[in-house]
């Protein structure tokens, strides 16, 4: 509540007239709550509190419940000057009457249905039983999503991100009611103002128009000796113009006020609502990366695993082409050769022992070495270690 009279050095003077005004007075004290709302709102931001200030009134908020109705001036006057009950404070009683039987009635419904949830919660056991039940379920039910969100490999781990993330805030901002309405405010005195711009200049012109035609009317139009019916209409045409640009010119700047402290304030709730959700998918994101990581690795290991079947697969072959090659002294095999001096001690030693049994006897020696899994895989990694060796000392060679 304020004072209704003006401040000046001396303290409270008369009282201010403004607010009597039928057609301003309305006006200004919307004005008025909009701006000390705003003011509140932002002073609960700067102290780091989520809750807000909306001073529309309950129809405006879309709430149901009923405002509170008051005697008024003149009623309040009456009263005091004639000491009875006016008619409206009659009426004004009779409607507090009414308004206390139906919370009376209110009240006696909340308090059965407060005996019948409790009748209820009496018949299904213990309310602190039936707290630890909803807790459980609900822990389950967040256990059950963590483990699907687990089984999600990276690809499906995307899809749900794409599905839980939110709109942008701006584009929520755009679709604000409140926004919208503000901007719709703005856009009417903004179009005021340019319709009283265009029919100031457009009457201007039309005037100096007429002049030009009527130079001697126009003339003594000017002195006031005559009266030109067709001049006095423009010039009353771009007065009234001036004026509505003039009028709506500040209304435009409270416009854009209202205007920009609606989108903070959508912004702001809308970015507190969000935070949960960006949260979590934050933590999704986080659990797609790792994913991903580790499917590489898999499909690396996969893939290794595979070669080295392969190459398991071909020691046999592999074996019996070396040995053949050796035994031969086929290019890079003979004892100077590059391929001979790649290969591992354990290989030569190997091959060495092979060329130098019976070639009846070869296979069996062949068998019995291979068809050991590990002699078998010893091999392999010898002959892998010989390749390896092989095509760095080729490399060497190059450079």
């Amino acid at each position: 509540m304020l004072t209704t009279r003006r401040l000046g050095p001396d303290g409270l003077g008369e009282k201010t007239r403004e607010l009597d005004d039928q057609k301003t007075g309305k006006e200004l004290v919307k004005q008025w709550r909009e701006r000390f709302a705003t003011l509140q709102n932002e002073r609960l931001r700067e102290a780091g509190h989520a809750v807000q200030v909306d001073h529309r009134s309950h129809a405006e908020r879309g709430l149901e419940a009923e405002p509170t109705r008051h005697l008024g001036p003149t009623a309040s006057a009456i009263e005091r000057r004639t000491g009875e009950r006016s008619r409206k404070g009659q009426q004004h009683d009779q409607d507090a009457l009414e308004r206390l039987a139906r919370a009376k009635a209110l009240g006696e419904l909340e308090r059965q249905e407060k005996a019948s949830a409790a009748s209820i919660l009496d018949l299904s056991g213990d309310i602190q039983a039936a707290k630890r039940d909803r807790a459980q379920q609900q822990e389950r039910e967040a256990q059950a999503e963590r483990q699907r969100i687990e089984r999600m490999n990276s690809t499906e781990l995307a899809q749900e991100i794409g599905r839980l993330r939110p709109p942008s805030v701006d584009s929520l901002v755009e679709r604000d009611q409140d926004v919208k309405a503000a901007r719709a405010e703005l856009e009417k005195w903004s179009e005021q103002h340019d319709q009283g711009t265009r029919q100031e200049r457009r009457a201007k012109e039309q005037a100096e128009e007429w002049r030009e035609k009527h130079k001697i009317q126009a003339w003594f139009h000017d002195k006031g000796i005559g009266h030109a019916p067709a001049l006095r209409e423009l010039e009353e045409q771009a007065e009234a113009g001036r004026e509505q640009w003039l009028t709506a010119a500040p209304r435009i700047e409270d416009a854009i006020l209202s205007r920009r402290n609606a989108e903070d304030y959508a912004r702001g709730r809308i970015r507190f609502e969000q935070a949960p959700t960006l949260l979590k998918l934050d933590e999704l994101e986080e659990l797609r990366r790792e994913k991903v990581r580790q499917e590489f690795e898999q499909k690396n290991r996969q893939q290794a695993e595979k070669k080295a079947e392969r190459e398991r697969a071909a020691v046999p072959q592999d074996f019996r082409a070396m040995a053949a090659k050796r035994e031969a002294k086929a290019s890079g095999w003979s004892d100077r050769g590059e391929q001979w001096k790649a290969a591992p001690q354990g290989l030569r030693t190997l091959i060495d022992g092979y060329n130098a049994a019976p070639k009846e006897m070869r296979p069996a020696i062949l068998d019995r070495i291979l068809n050991d899994g590990q002699r078998r895989e010893q091999v392999r990694e010898l002959m892998a270690e010989q390749r390896q060796q092989y095509r760095a000392n080729d490399r060497g060679m190059e450079r």
